[in-house]
């Protein structure tokens, strides 16, 4: 079964998003597309390391790929629109690969299943 989950945290001045699981990487996260995960205008991406696309790029995240020693990185979301596309896209990665997508709110950390 494949497997993404993200942490949100809500600090005074922005969200901070963490991935703190992820059971495959590379072209095995999703090899119908050579690692990338489309839904809708949003994609999960398993390339190099964490991190959220450049301007000017689709809305997406990089999730965990072949840079292990990175996979601690916290990013900083972008916008809540761009949050928003990010469960919804996680989510559906959950579903199709049979894993309950839900989403777990406690106080200022959002668990994103």
């Amino acid at each position: 079964m494949k497997h993404i989950k993200i942490i949100v945290l809500q600090t005074e001045w922005c969200k901070l998003l963490k991935i703190v699981e992820q059971t495959h990487v590379g072209d095995e996260f999703y090899p119908e597309s050579k690692g990338v995960f489309k839904f809708g205008d949003f994609a999960l991406c398993s390339c190099t390391h964490p991190d959220i696309a450049p301007i000017g790029e689709p809305d997406r995240l990089y999730v965990w790929g072949t840079r292990p020693a990175t996979n601690n990185r916290i990013l900083v979301v972008p916008s809540e629109e761009w949050l928003s596309w990010c469960r919804a896209t996680v989510r559906v990665y959950n579903e199709i690969h049979k894993d309950q997508a839900e989403s777990k709110i406690d106080d200022n950390i959002e668990i994103i299943e």
